[in-house]
């Protein structure tokens, strides 16, 4: 998978936006394309979210190349959005905001390291925290992610580890950063995981207020979220695994990462936004099966699906929450909480 912006006038996605902008709940005019009904949605309910993109969008292509010599066209989020219909759109929200991330927080550690040192760097991150101030993150020696493959014990293999984790087959080439780039790239995918579920999540009043009432619209809503919910817990555990491993075979390593002041604060604030997430997760789900209940609809969720159902009709669907749990238990066991202790 691939300090706030500061700029003068309206960035390129506002600019797209300005001639839609109106007070009705959807700001969208109904000949809008996808691309303007994602923004627009993005713009009124998730702060965030569309801060990610609009923020990608404002980098030119001359500028992005200057940085990145190797692409040849700029990135177009559209390119993750199958289907144009308003559920497809959000749909692919998650996605979109999580791929973005990546492309935009490269550039940005780019464009932070030129601003810092006078010319751009290779061997940055640049994560976003709260208020979407950017955090510069400088990458310190690692070993490939895939050494510690054998020290995670099958039963908490999640879905996740075959491809953040386990190692490549023989001859192959994997440009995945999770790997390449150790504990740094782990927590590059933790960071973009927050933001495409963040603005999933932030959705819940489109669902609520606009789209039609019964309990389909809640199992797409869920859905949204729920096939990378998980993530929340299981890159927490991959990191953690990884501190845990270096400091036993890689001592030097270990010291590096953990002397890296900037990597420690980072990894907390990451931290500290999935733990708002998923506060605000239940929060929801909580309130969703409240009034679901209130119109006479039964709702029931295990670890693997939820379903709703009034009279002789069921409506089920995947919950992809097995490991969430699974590993939010793992990491309640002291040698984890003691990793990372400020």
């Amino acid at each position: 998978m691939r300090q706030n912006m500061l700029w003068s006038g309206l960035s390129a996605a506002a600019l797209l936006l300005a001639g839609i902008l109106c007070s009705a709940p959807v700001l969208y005019s109904q000949n809008s394309g996808p691309r303007e009904k994602i923004l627009s949605i993005l713009q009124q309910h998730s702060p965030t979210g569309f801060f990610v993109l609009d923020a990608y969008e404002e980098f030119s292509f001359a500028l992005e190349h200057r940085y990145m010599p190797w692409k040849t066209k700029k990135d177009d989020f559209m390119e993750f959005v199958r289907g144009d219909s308003v559920e497809s759109l959000l749909g692919s929200v998650n996605i979109v905001v999580h791929e973005t991330y990546h492309t935009y927080s490269a550039l940005r550690a780019f464009q932070l390291s030129e601003e810092r040192f006078g010319r751009p760097l290779p061997g940055y991150h640049a994560f976003l925290a709260k208020d979407n101030a950017a955090m510069l993150v400088k990458r310190t020696p690692v070993f490939n992610t895939s050494e510690i493959a054998d020290s995670i014990p099958e039963r908490l293999r999640t879905f996740r580890f075959a491809t953040y984790i386990a190692p490549d087959p023989a001859g192959s080439l994997s440009a995945t950063g999770s790997k390449a780039w150790g504990v740094y790239g782990l927590l590059n995918e933790y960071s973009a995981y927050y933001h495409g579920n963040k603005a999933a999540l932030d959705l819940y009043p489109y669902y609520r207020d606009v789209m039609p009432p019964g309990p389909a619209k809640w199992h797409d809503y869920f859905s949204g979220i729920n096939r990378s919910f998980s993530a929340n817990v299981e890159f927490r555990f991959f990191i953690l695994k990884y501190l845990q491993y270096a400091k036993e075979h890689h001592p030097l390593i270990y010291s590096g990462i953990m002397e890296n002041r900037e990597f420690v604060l980072a990894y907390h604030a990451v931290s500290k936004q999935h733990e708002d997430l998923s506060d605000e997760y239940f929060r929801i789900k909580k309130e969703v099966f409240t009034n679901l209940e209130k119109e006479g609809y039964t709702v029931t969720e295990d670890a693997e699906n939820m379903y709703t159902g009034k009279g002789a009709s069921r409506y089920g669907s995947s919950h992809h929450l097995a490991a969430y749990y699974l590993l939010r238990d793992e990491l309640e066991k002291p040698e984890y909480r003691t990793i990372m202790k400020q």
